[in-house]
């Protein structure tokens, strides 16, 4: 499948998304290691979540200890990311579903 976008454009979507998941999970008192491209989300129990931009794919992939990797492509359409093998699964709500499922921190989804 033929890349919709430049570089930048990923990037900077990219990124924008990463910071309101950054914030959303911090304001939620959950510790999150943000390095460039990589999100590494701290649970408290030693298990973690990564979230990390895949650049040549335009993707952002996320491993959960709890459902595996996702990899998800941005749809302008929505203007959300959605879940490469079920467009149904966006990645904020598959993310705090995930983190509100298995602590007891409670963040709302989108």
């Amino acid at each position: 499948m033929p890349l919709s976008m430049n570089e930048h454009q990923f990037i900077t979507l990219a990124e924008s998304c990463m910071d309101s998941i950054r914030t959303a999970l911090e304001d939620a008192d959950i510790d999150v290691d943000d390095d460039d491209d990589v999100l590494t989300i701290h649970l408290g129990d030693g298990r973690q979540l990564i979230l990390n931009k895949h650049r040549p794919m335009q993707q952002l992939w996320l491993s959960s200890p709890f459902s595996g990797a996702s990899h998800y492509r941005y749809d302008a359409q929505s203007t959300t990311w959605r879940n490469t093998r079920h467009p149904d699964d966006t990645l904020p709500h598959k993310l705090y579903q995930e983190i509100n499922s298995h602590t007891d921190k409670h963040i709302k989804t989108p």
